[in-house]
């Protein structure tokens, strides 16, 4: 067996056996463009009331981390 035949039947398993109805309601939700917004606001007030000026950095560090594992996962490891 090889790991594309693998990888597909864990996506089959998973995808069949393990669907639940709580899942099915939820996590749509997890998929809308504004669901993160609350999450986002809170990390940044986080970063401004804990490191003041020095938020940017960590902010400026958080995008960067996060853009290069967007670039990563959808471009690098994702056959065109």
């Amino acid at each position: 067996m090889s790991v594309l035949d693998l990888d597909k039947l864990v996506f089959q398993w998973i995808n069949s056996g393990m669907s639940n109805a709580v899942f099915d309601a939820v996590l749509p939700w997890c998929r809308e463009r504004w669901f993160w917004a609350p999450l986002y606001l809170l990390v940044l007030s986080f970063a401004f009331v804990n490191f003041g000026r020095k938020a940017w950095w960590v902010v400026l560090g958080l995008l960067l981390a996060v853009s290069l594992a967007d670039f990563s996962s959808s471009t690098l490891l994702k056959k065109h």
